[in-house]
């Protein structure tokens, strides 16, 4: 085993910060970590330590800030990061503009998350507190899964914001079963007409048989909406056995000539 780097990770169970080590053992790379209260373990990184240590990148520095707005969801994805508790309270807007405040007067964007913002009943009175404030004006970004915005009534409160995208959130329609996926599209439909931001789509996809599906989809977004957006596929996550490393996806948008 050799150690490359002592680095910081979250506990799967718990979503603790906690130590960790990233370190090479049988040419592959690994990430170590122990919770005080789930204990030692192991995750394999990357199973080609020679791809991984010699592949550069582009890296640029963070340029917005991430704020939790609610512990709420109207969905139950199995692969989320997070397990929503639909009984909690939300933080509340004064709680949440004093954390804005106490950041540096940077003028970066806050991209509000959760689990599912739009469960807010407040959202259009949190997004006025926000750009309210003094000091340089901050760009919004809000994810959603899309499923709440399918209420075109709903979506037209978000109309006379200035500054504020939206991202959504997307998987195969076989995911979540073709009715939520109906009301995401609907979403997606309202928010074009009315005329609100959409920066970004991305999926999670359950395995690789998805993808052409969702390629395609995008390309229907570019043409049916004529898009200028960012897309995303996230294929690893902590749900699914069938995980996919950077390497092979590399290889894999190679050999259908992405790359």
């Amino acid at each position: 085993m050799r150690k490359l780097k002592d680095t910081l990770s979250i506990c799967e169970q718990c979503y603790r910060h906690v130590p960790a080590t990233r370190f090479e053992r049988d040419n592959q790379i690994w990430l170590s970590k122990t919770c005080p209260e789930h204990g030692y373990v192991e995750h394999l990184v990357e199973p080609d330590a020679e791809f991984y240590l010699n592949y550069n990148y582009p890296r640029h520095a963070l340029g917005s800030y991430f704020l939790e707005t609610t512990n709420k969801c109207n969905l139950a994805c199995p692969h989320c990061y997070q397990e929503p508790d639909n009984k909690s309270i939300d933080p509340a807007i004064l709680s949440i503009l004093e954390k804005i405040k106490s950041w540096p007067d940077d003028g970066y964007p806050v991209a509000l998350v959760g689990a599912e913002p739009t469960t807010r009943k407040d959202l259009p009175e949190l997004i006025t507190a926000i750009q309210s404030l003094p000091g340089k004006p901050r760009g919004i970004m809000i994810l959603t899964n899309g499923v709440n915005m399918a209420n075109r009534k709903y979506a037209a409160k978000f109309k006379d914001f200035k500054n504020v995208a939206w991202t959504f959130g997307l998987n195969h329609p076989d995911y979540q079963g073709h009715t939520v996926r109906k009301k995401q599209m609907e979403g997606i439909k309202n928010c074009t007409e009315i005329g609100l931001a959409i920066k970004n789509v991305s999926y999670t996809l359950e395995d690789m048989t998805q993808l052409e599906y969702c390629l395609e989809e995008i390309q229907e977004f570019r043409e049916e909406y004529e898009w200028q957006i960012d897309a995303a596929i996230d294929t690893t996550n902590r749900f699914f056995d069938n995980r996919h490393y950077l390497v092979e996806l590399l290889y894999l948008f190679q050999d259908i000539g992405l790359l």
